[in-house]
C-alpha cells in the first residue's frame, strides 16, 4: 500500500506513523499470519529528522555548559558563568514560545537558529563582563560599574545587534521557506538577546555580584591617607 501525506512537520508526521502502526496492530494481531512493516522516504526521513533534532539539542545544551564554564574560567569566577547564562538562555526560550506562538514545527533549519545565535549573543555578554570587570576594580562599586560599563559597550552592542538583523533582514524577502523562517527566527533571537544584556544582565550583576578586594592604586591611596 502506498500512502501519501503531506509535508506537515515532524512532530505531525510522527504522529500518523504512530496511528497507522497502532492501526496495522489492531488490523493483524500477532498469530494472523499477516506481518505489516512501514517503509519509504518519509517513514525513514521522519524518524532520521527526530534524531537529528535530538542530537542538536543534546549538542546546544553541551554547547551552552561549555561556554558557561570557560567564562567562568576566564574571569576566575564561577558566579560570573552563572550570571552570563541568565540573559543567554532568556533569548533562546522567547523563541521557542514565538515558534509556539506562530505555529512553527521544530525541525533541524529552526534548531540551528539556536546555535548560532547563542555563538552570536554571547560575545556582548563577554564584552560587557570584561569592561564590567576593569571598572569594578577601578571604583570598587558594583552599581556604578555598571552604570559606566552601561554606558560604553551598550551603544556597541546595539550596533552591531542591528547590523546583524539588518543583514539578516534581506533573506526575509527569499522564496525558499526554509530561509525565510531562518531568518525570522534568528532577528528574534537576536533582538530579545540585546534586551538580556542591556537589561537582564546589568540587573543580574547588581544583584548577585560581590566586589572584590580593592585595586593597589585604591589601596596604596588609603595607606598614605
Amino acid at each position: 500500500l502506498l500512502i501519501k501525506a503531506g509535508d506537515v512537520g515532524t512532530r505531525r508526521l510522527n504522529q500518523l506513523i504512530q496511528q497507522i502502526e497502532f492501526e496495522l496492530r489492531e488490523q493483524f494481531p500477532a498469530g494472523s499470519g499477516v506481518t505489516a512493516s512501514l517503509t519509504g522516504d518519509a517513514y525513514v526521513n521522519t524518524l532520521a529528522m527526530e534524531n537529528v533534532i535530538r542530537d542538536l539539542f543534546s549538542s546546544l545544551l553541551t554547547a551552552s555548559v561549555v561556554i558557561f564554564s570557560i567564562i567562568g574560567i576566564g574571569f576566575r569566577s564561577l558566579r560570573a558563568g552563572l550570571i552570563a547564562a541568565i540573559p543567554n538562555t532568556t533569548p533562546l526560550l522567547f523563541t521557542l514560545g514565538y515558534m509556539g506562538l506562530r505555529g512553527y514545527e521544530m525541525n533541524v533549519s529552526n534548531v540551528i537558529v539556536f546555535t548560532i545565535s547563542l555563538g552570536i549573543a554571547v560575545d556582548d555578554t563577554i564584552h560587557f563582563l570584561a569592561r564590567f570587570r576593569e571598572l569594578v576594580k577601578v571604583h570598587n562599586n558594583v552599581a556604578l560599574a555598571v552604570h559606566h560599563t552601561y554606558a560604553e559597550t551598550g551603544r556597541a552592542i546595539v550596533i552591531v545587534t542591528v547590523l546583524v538583523v539588518s543583514g539578516l533582514s534581506v533573506l526575509l524577502f527569499s522564496d525558499f521557506l526554509p530561509t525565510r523562517r531562518f531568518a525570522e527566527l534568528t532577528i528574534v533571537t537576536m533582538a530579545t538577546a540585546v534586551f538580556g544584556d542591556l537589561l537582564l544582565l546589568p540587573a543580574c550583576l547588581v544583584l548577585f555580584w560581590k566586589p572584590g578586594r580593592r585595586t593597589d592604586a585604591t589601596a596604596e591611596s588609603a595607606a598614605v591617607q
